[in-house]
């Protein structure tokens, strides 16, 4: 989804769809999602005043500045529309019901898929400081839409009340490990 051709136009168009999509749910409505690894990937739509193209640009950077996997969730996190409890927010008040299929060591909901129908994990400040301890410069817009999310970003806790998720798979311990 984050190419230039036809891989990108599809990624803008599932992520901003599915929102919309489930916006119609309404008040007295269900939605029931499967969520699995690299789900995130096609959760592309940017906040507004980030391009795609400058969102690209900063998780390359990131990859290359060698950050963990956590502190990509969260800044990626913090960029989108819909991960990050977005989708969950864009469908209240129907209550959302998440099945998913874990590719992650604990298997945190946050993390899997990037988390469209949980809270993310740490405000728009701890992602701002990621970018700064990684040496990440993105433009000034870009910060400012970043900082103008202030706390958990654009999705109030009260917009998720009505969402709930469960596994169904995760992956085995590792070898010697007893459940």
């Amino acid at each position: 989804a984050g190419g230039d051709g036809g891989a990108a136009r599809a990624g803008r168009w599932a992520g901003g769809g599915l929102r919309a999509r489930v916006r119609s749910a309404g008040g007295g409505g269900r939605v029931l999602g499967l969520g699995a690894g690299g789900g995130g990937g096609l959760l592309v739509p940017p906040l507004p005043g980030v391009s795609l193209g400058q969102k690209r640009a900063g998780t390359k950077a990131l990859l290359a500045s060698g950050a963990r996997s956590s502190e990509m969730n969260l800044v990626r996190t913090h960029l989108s529309t819909a991960k990050g409890g977005g989708v969950a927010a864009a469908a209240y008040p129907a209550r959302v019901v998440s099945l998913i299929i874990s590719d992650v060591p604990g298997d945190d909901p946050a993390m899997i898929a990037s988390g469209p129908t949980v809270a993310p994990r740490g405000t728009s400040q701890d992602a701002l400081e990621v970018l700064d301890r990684r040496g990440i410069a993105f433009t000034a817009d870009v910060h400012q839409a970043i900082a103008s999310v202030s706390g958990r970003g654009r999705v109030t806790p009260g917009r998720l009340e009505r969402a709930t998720h469960g596994a169904l798979a995760a992956p085995p311990p590792p070898w010697g490990a007893h459940p």
